[in-house]
């Protein structure tokens, strides 16, 4: 079995896959160097995400469709209503889109009466951990983890600088509903 990746796919080579009951593997004289597959013919591709979508590691969207402003706000103002500490670190990775919506995530905390503590870029567990040298009552991280560039979201902290545990985002679900 052989499948490829859909042609315009982030803008990354495609590349074919060999199927079988080991998994899948690059196809290639090895491991280390693949082959690229003959180019697919265009498909028209659907959308299988039309809101953010939401787990216990926080939210994330494509940005500017389902990661927007309006997204934004009431998960952060639902997560400055659970802090206990006025205080709350905010940073991310390096991606684009962090420039606009790092600004807006410490407004919308400002405007709820927070202290914030602007980290800049910044690693994931890193900004986790520097929730409690600040003393802070959490942090939030402006990171879509492993999805690509067009993505971003927000992962949310605890004071002992873990993710929120399943009752706290219990308690924002009802904040939002």
């Amino acid at each position: 079995v052989t499948e490829r990746c859909p042609p315009g796919f982030a803008g990354l080579p495609h590349f074919a896959l060999r199927g079988g009951a080991g998994g899948f593997a690059m196809q290639g004289r090895s491991s280390r160097r693949a082959v690229p597959a003959a180019p697919l013919p265009s498909v028209e591709v659907h959308r299988i995400v039309d809101k953010p979508i939401v787990s216990v590691a926080g939210l994330r969207g494509i940005v500017g469709e389902t990661f927007t402003a309006e997204v934004i706000f009431p998960y952060v103002a639902a997560f400055a209503a659970l802090v206990k500490t006025p205080k709350v670190v905010v940073g991310g990775d390096s991606r684009p889109s962090r420039a606009w919506a790092q600004p807006l995530v410490e407004s919308i905390l400002r405007a709820r009466g927070m202290e914030v503590v602007s980290v800049g870029p910044v690693p994931t567990p890193s900004l986790g951990m520097m929730a409690r040298p600040h003393n802070a009552g959490g942090g939030i991280a402006i990171t879509a983890s492993h999805n690509p560039t067009p993505w971003n979201g927000l992962k949310f902290f605890h004071e002992a600088g873990e993710f929120l545990p399943p009752a706290h985002h219990h308690e924002m679900e009802t904040l939002l509903s």
